[in-house]
This record gives C-alpha cells, sequence and structure tokens, in this order.
C-alpha cells in the first residue's frame, strides 16, 4: 500500500543470472492504468509514475556465467542460486536500493466489484533486466495499491495495538507476515436538493409524460440470491462489496462452530457448520473474490482455523494457490499450510504451483506440522 505525497516506499530487490547474457541495466518503473468501457466499447490510459535506471555495476548479482552448464550442472547451480539470492533479499532489506515516491497526481487504486466495473484504476510496479538485443530481457510486475495518507485500509504486524482479522477471529497471534485490516463498509451518502437547479437561457426542454419505476425493480431486477447463510451467497455480496475481508469474518461469526465461531476446536468436526463442509472449489471461489490481493493470504488462512481441526487439505491450498494472485503465493503458503492435516502426504499438491524460488522460501512452512487441532482445544 502506498500513499501519495508520503515519504514514499523503500525497494529493495535481488537477481542472480545464470545465463551466457549480460545484464546491461535494471530498470524500475511504477504504472498506473486506467481501463474503462461503455456501450461495448473499451479504452485504456497508461502513464508512468516513476521510473529509475540502475547499472547492472550496481547491482550483485547480474554477473553472467562464462559457459553454458549440462542440466545436471544447471540444477545444481540454480539451487544453490536460491540460496544466494534469498541471503542477498534479506541483506537487501537493511540497505534499499531506493526510495519510490508517489506523484501527488496519482488516482486511488481501484478494480470494481469482482473486476467488471466500467471503470478501473490499476498500479503496477515492474522490475525488467536490460540484456541488450537478441536476449530476453527478464521482467517481474507486482500490483500495488494507492491510496490519500490516513484512509482506513492500514497495515502493521499482528503483535501491533491494532489487531488483524485473522488474530481478532482465531485468536492466535501471527509473525510471517503483516496484513490489510478489513476495509469498513463504505457509508452512503444523501443528497438534498435544495430548490430547483437553473435551466440555461438557450435550451428548452420539452416534457413528455411522467414515468414511475419502482425502486426495487430498477435496483435489483429480478435476481434470485443464494440461500443465506451458503457459501454462494457470501461470493455474491463479496462480488457485490469491497469489504471482502469483513464479510468473510461476519460468515465466520455467524455460520461457524457454536463452539468456538471460528477460533477452531476439537468440536468442529461434530458441528456439521458450512465452513467444515467447505470444499476446494468453494474456497476457489472465495479467493477470486477478494478485490485485494493483499488480504487474501489472511482469509486463507481464517477460514482454514475456522473449518476446524484439520479439516482443511493441501487440495484446500492448492485450489487457493490457483485462484489467488501470483505475488501472494509465498505469503498464503506460510498462513495456511500448518492448518492443512494432510501436509505430510500430499505436499506436492502445493509445490506443484509452486516455482523452485517459491518452494525454497516456503520450506519451513512445508516441514512444520504443528498440532492445530490441540492447539484449538486449548483456546
Amino acid at each position: 500500500l502506498l500513499s501519495r505525497g508520503a515519504e514514499g516506499m523503500a525497494l529493495s530487490f535481488g537477481c542472480e543470472n545464470n545465463s551466457t547474457a549480460e545484464i546491461l541495466s535494471v530498470e524500475i518503473a511504477l504504472t498506473e492504468t486506467a481501463n474503462w468501457k461503455a456501450s461495448g466499447r473499451k479504452e485504456s490510459s497508461v502513464r508512468t509514475l516513476f521510473s529509475a535506471s540502475l547499472p547492472a555495476s550496481a547491482v550483485q548479482g547480474t554477473q553472467k556465467i562464462e559457459q553454458k552448464v549440462t542440466a545436471e550442472e544447471r540444477k545444481s547451480l540454480e539451487t544453490e542460486s536460491c540460496k544466494a539470492l534469498h541471503t542477498r533479499l534479506l541483506a537487501a532489506i537493511q540497505e534499499p536500493a531506493m526510495r519510490i515516491q508517489i506523484d501527488s497526481t496519482a488516482r486511488d487504486s481501484y478494480r470494481g466489484h469482482d473486476g467488471k466495473s466500467v471503470l478501473s484504476i490499476m498500479h503496477m510496479l515492474a522490475i525488467t533486466l536490460m540484456t541488450g538485443s537478441y536476449s530476453t530481457d527478464p521482467s517481474i510486475e507486482i500490483p500495488v495499491f494507492v491510496q490519500a495518507a490516513g484512509t482506513s485500509v492500514q497495515m502493521g504486524p499482528a503483535t501491533s495495538t491494532s489487531p488483524t482479522v485473522a488474530q481478532e477471529v482465531t485468536g492466535v497471534a501471527q509473525e510471517f507476515i503483516p496484513v490489510a485490516q478489513p476495509l469498513s463498509p463504505p457509508p452512503f451518502v444523501v443528497a438534498e436538493v435544495v430548490g430547483k437547479p437553473e435551466t440555461p437561457e438557450d435550451w428548452a426542454p420539452i416534457e413528455h409524460a411522467k414515468v414511475a419505476l419502482p425502486v426495487e425493480a430498477a435496483v435489483f431486477g429480478e435476481i434470485d440470491l443464494p440461500a443465506e447463510g451458503s457459501v454462494d451467497r457470501l461470493v455474491a455480496e463479496m462480488r457485490s462489496r469491497s469489504d471482502d475481508a469483513h464479510l468473510v469474518v461476519q460468515f465466520i461469526r455467524s455460520y461457524g462452530c457454536p463452539e468456538c465461531r471460528g477460533k477452531g476446536c476439537t468440536f468442529c468436526p461434530d458441528s456439521g457448520s458450512v465452513l467444515q463442509k467447505l470444499s476446494p472449489s468453494q474456497l476457489s471461489s472465495i479467493v477470486k473474490s477478494i478485490d485485494f490481493s493483499i488480504e487474501q493470504p489472511m482469509v486463507v488462512e481464517t477460514l482454514g482455523r475456522a473449518m476446524g481441526a484439520r479439516s482443511m487439505t493441501c487440495s484446500h491450498l492448492a485450489a487457493a494457490l490457483k485462484a489467488g494472485h501470483p505475488t501472494v503465493k509465498v505469503d498464503t503458503v506460510k498462513a495456511a499450510a500448518q492448518l492443512c492435516g494432510d501436509l505430510e502426504q500430499n505436499k506436492g499438491l502445493i509445490l506443484g504451483h509452486l516455482s523452485e524460488f517459491e518452494a525454497f522460501l516456503c520450506e519451513g512452512a512445508l516441514n512444520s506440522h504443528a498440532n492445530f487441532a490441540t492447539q484449538g482445544s486449548m483456546q
């Protein structure tokens, strides 16, 4: 989350060149894309809010290898590269490469409901390794969210005085990543018309017969909402509103296990709640409906705990990884892998959705199988 006109964001990154291609420079760019559509037409506008270029000599890991390696040598080289890159990234956090200052004219990020809004504003941070002609320029893109300073979405560690949603529902302090608190439902604004608007002098309107339409039909039409308390109903509400995490929390409190209200307990498997029966495809639908990708790991973890003692499986987590944004895969695994009852037997389902480097970062989470059932019964 970036705020306009604030101190900006510290940017740290690292790379490892396992090719014979020479890297000339590293280009960093933050872009804003405005998309709008109406009457079957689509238009878009892109502008650059921030850009910078670093010479390759100023970035560790850009040095090329002198000669091509065999497939066996490459596998060993990639393993060592993952370790070296991880160490380099940890060190870079202490000494950021630069700070990204957001232009005061930047618009707020806005995705709309379920990504189907008439207007959307997207911000993307791209880091590209420039290699010159006849070579691919490797690039990664990371979505960021721009907002006005002091808005309601806040970032902070779970140990702060303002608890995260996951901590609020489960009662378990989280240590892996800071997560966003839920957005409050947008307030309704009532407009009051005072007097009659003036008509321009050169305008001669013709008044026809007045037509009255029922408000209910104009707003809702003939749409039949899914049954109250069902996952389909939750998904439908998430797609029509922007406070997705808040809706999930309320759903857990209303329809979770009556013994623990989503904290996880030994009674959950016998409660027959809709959450205890949550299927991988249903979890996938929920994750797809989350507008803010940074909230996806926290929502998956919260639902996993609310499902009860070891009801979550590797199939659930794999479905969430497939449905979620690529940039939050590692955070999602670190948040929810410990909740999978079949982690030791079926972790391969999770690894199938991770790159080699992502798997390296998740090694600790995938090899630690905490006794969640015991934790739940002690709360």
